[in-house]
């Protein structure tokens, strides 16, 4: 049974003295009038554009059982199914604070540069009755929107946080307050948020400290380990990683010759504990399931049962899928999004695929602040050092990494040019890479 489960809890929660005239059951919670259904509740918020408020009729029309809106949106007296405040946000939140004070299960917060949803989704697997965050819904809206969808049945919450400026994730601990707090990564994302790399392991860091203390800290080896136990008030840290000196250590011991399957050996404190075999591939995956294995580990889930949980999982949509293409080539699409990090583990992956011609359709990489051409240059540097055959350039900023790359780099300012050219250049001895940040859409090549 859902934890927020019919109106009069609403109306309890929030202080009210007189309940609902009828009430409902709650079977959904959204913010857009469009996908409201039967026994849903919506919530209008303001938006860049518009006032979610407006619509609270067409919530209505899709019968919902209870709208809370601004005041002075309400035009009829349906006061039995709309609820008037002054601040829509804050009655979100704090239904998502009563949501998780209530969930009797163990929450898992997870941040990082790169590899939250895919940690996240690895997770939502291996951890019997686990409610994960729905897609990357993982900000200040989502997160208390995720925990209003909470079940009684659910014994975990792999929650995702995202951060896009300083105090992002310390407001999102106080409301999903984790048990366990996971750091995928630090990397160069959203540096223009933060203003430099300090600045992003600093706020990703809050899901450290805001730990309780009999939590759990789950961390990358390297040069920030001492940073986070420094920071940790939890009485347990635990580090993962490529390195035999992190207390969790992963190495592909095999890959399936058609690249649908790697096998991935795991030691904790140097004693071999077996092998992980999954679809998900590449050295960033290894990462992303060395992050949720500490996880599960330390939560009772053994390697056996790990593995065999998480035999199905995939990558998702848009992050490195590998699938045939046009002509008998290879794409290997991750134009989710991208950064200087993701970009080079894209590119490393791409360069471990054997006897094809290997082009790398790059765009630009966005919010990265004062040092967009300097990262734009160097990944046109390690795309050469890493052997790839041909880049090609979409976006202003990717011109840099077409001249550093030198010979057989091309820059493209217009979509329709280079999708001739792809077209020319496709086939049984290519595999293509695309890639680059969620604005430049690059998606859009996908179609030639």
């Amino acid at each position: 049974m859902r934890i927020l489960n019919n109106v009069n809890q609403i109306y309890q929660q929030l202080g009210l003295a007189k309940l609902s005239e009828s009430n409902l059951p709650i079977q959904s919670v959204c913010i857009d009038s469009n996908q409201t259904m039967q026994n849903s509740l919506f919530f209008g918020l303001q938006g860049k554009n518009t006032d979610g408020s407006k619509y609270y009729k067409e919530a209505l029309k899709q019968n919902a059982s209870l709208c809370i809106i601004k005041k002075g949106f309400l035009q009829e007296s349906q006061k039995s199914q709309v609820l008037e405040c002054e601040n829509v946000f804050e009655i979100m939140s704090q239904l998502g604070m009563f949501c998780r004070q209530s969930f009797k299960g163990q929450v898992i917060g997870i941040t990082g540069s790169n590899g939250k949803t895919t940690t996240k989704e690895i997770l939502s697997c291996a951890l019997p009755n686990a409610f994960a965050t729905k897609g990357n819904f993982n900000n200040e809206l989502g997160v208390p929107l995720n925990l209003m969808n909470l079940d009684t049945r659910h014994q975990f919450a792999a929650i995702e946080m995202g951060a896009a400026k300083a105090g992002d994730i310390k407001y999102l601990s106080s409301i999903a307050r984790q048990d366990v707090g996971v750091i995928t990564s630090i990397g160069r994302s959203h540096i223009s948020g933060f203003g430099s790399l300090k600045g992003v392991l600093n706020e990703k860091s809050e899901i450290i400290k805001c730990l309780p203390k009999n939590g759990l800290a789950v961390v990358p080896f390297g040069e920030n380990l001492n940073f986070w136990k420094s920071l940790c008030s939890s009485n347990k840290l635990v580090s993962f990683g490529l390195h035999s000196d992190a207390d969790y250590f992963y190495q592909i011991s095999s890959k399936d010759a058609d690249q649908k399957n790697q096998t991935i050996d795991v030691y904790f404190k140097n004693k071999y504990l077996g092998s992980i075999i999954t679809k998900l591939l590449g050295n960033h995956n290894v990462l992303n399931i060395g992050a949720a294995f500490a996880v599960a580990h330390n939560l009772g889930v053994g390697i056996k049962e790990f593995s065999d949980r998480i035999a199905d999982l995939s990558n998702i949509p848009n992050r490195l899928g590998l699938s045939n293409w046009i002509n008998n080539s290879i794409l290997i699409d991750d134009t989710y999004n991208a950064n200087p990090d993701s970009v080079l583990a894209a590119l490393t992956y791409l360069s471990g695929i054997k006897n094809r011609n290997k082009i790398a359709v790059l765009g630009d990489m966005l919010e990265l602040g004062d040092e967009s051409e300097n990262y734009h240059s160097k990944i046109g540097e390690e795309a050469k050092n890493l052997g790839i055959n041909i880049l090609l350039g979409f976006g202003d900023l990717m011109q840099y990494a077409v001249r550093s790359f030198g010979k057989n780099g091309i820059h493209f300012k217009n979509e329709e040019e280079l999708k001739n050219y792809l077209k020319e250049i496709l086939s049984d001895k290519t595999v293509l890479l695309l890639k680059g940040s969620r604005g430049m859409k690059m998606e859009r090549f996908k179609t030639l």
